[in-house]
């Protein structure tokens, strides 16, 4: 498989994670972001010397042009976030997974692009009803409420059937939770570790499912999706369910002082938790994480997800577990000045 690649959203968490990544594995990385000229979004790639260039995903010339000369495309680019602040924000987050990831693939078979890697995600998967089997790379979540599931949900059945329109040969990837370093802001991800370290469990602890993974396995399965995965197949990154007593705790070791939660917050009181988690966000100055919308997809559900085909096509074992990724989460925050 050649090793010469165009990673899209290269300014973000898997995107410029990813790139390290390549480089590492001997690969010849070139990274496109929407502005080359915004230091806030080029220093650190820059400091990794590789070639950088412009590429909107509502400008499909600027895509093919970027494509051009690479003999694989890892669509990473898109928007991640659970809780957008507005209509207007959550209709461009669905138009930037669906329009744009339109743009990418044509940009990429235009431009003759061997192999495609698309970026998906766990929630287009899961979560399953209590006492269900796991989740497979087989199966679809039905209840698309929530925006960001909309983006990536019919974002990625809409790249399927382009993939097959156009005669890609492409892959997908769907992670859990990233976590971990190399962020340069927060996501929705690592917005659970900062509002966790600031003090959002100190009234009660919920019995909630987190699905996790570490960055650094995250842009493993990517890598290896490239090289060993079979056309026209889903694989599923993830570093395995937890808790979100397992993250609090993980968090706590890394932050030396943080006070444990006065109670286990009886099930009954779930249902209260939005309005609760949104009060409190606002009194202790940390990012409202569980939404009525989060709640109503997700409450009384699991994240089990059954990742075997990853491990046996592409020789995938998760490396990094729970405490040492919120280690480095909780680092990137105070790097990054979210978190004293």
């Amino acid at each position: 498989m050649s090793k010469k690649v165009l990673v899209t959203g290269a300014n973000g968490h898997v995107g410029s994670m990813l790139v390290k990544e390549l480089l590492e594995h001997g690969y010849q990385v070139r990274a496109s972001v929407r502005n080359p000229d915004d230091p806030a979004k080029t220093s650190e790639l820059r400091k990794l010397g590789v070639e950088i260039v412009k590429a909107d995903l509502f400008d499909r010339a600027s895509l093919r042009a970027a494509c051009e000369g690479m003999d694989g495309l890892f669509q990473v680019a898109a928007v991640y976030d659970l809780n957008p602040k507005s209509e207007a924000e959550a209709e461009r987050m669905i138009a930037t997974g669906i329009e744009g990831m339109e743009n990418a693939l044509r940009g990429a078979a235009d431009a003759g692009v061997a192999r495609v890697v698309l970026t998906s995600s766990m929630v287009t998967i899961g979560p399953v009803p209590k006492g269900a089997p796991a989740a497979t790379e087989q199966d679809w979540v039905e209840d698309l409420s929530i925006p960001y599931i909309r983006e990536k949900s019919l974002g990625e059945r809409r790249a399927w059937e382009l993939a097959d329109e156009l005669g890609l040969d492409m892959v997908s990837v769907c992670p859990s939770g990233v976590y971990g370093t190399g962020f340069m802001r927060s996501t929705s991800s690592t917005d659970l570790v900062l509002s966790l370290a600031k003090g959002a469990v100190r009234m009660g602890i919920p019995d909630v499912d987190v699905p996790f993974v570490d960055i650094h396995d995250t842009v493993t399965v990517h890598r290896l999706a490239y090289e060993k995965g079979t056309k026209g197949r889903r694989y599923i990154a993830d570093g395995g369910t937890i808790k979100i007593e397992t993250m609090f705790r993980a968090v706590q070791k890394a932050c030396p002082g943080l006070a444990n939660p006065l109670m286990k917050m009886p099930g009954f009181m779930l249902g209260a938790l939005p309005k609760m988690n949104a009060v409190f966000s606002k009194l202790g100055g940390y990012p409202h994480t569980y939404t009525q919308a989060i709640h109503n997809s997700w409450g009384g559900r699991d994240w089990r997800v059954d990742d075997s085909k990853t491990r046996s096509d592409l020789g995938f074992e998760p490396k990094v577990d729970v405490e040492r990724s919120a280690a480095d989460t909780v680092a990137q925050l105070r790097a990054i000045g979210l978190l004293d």
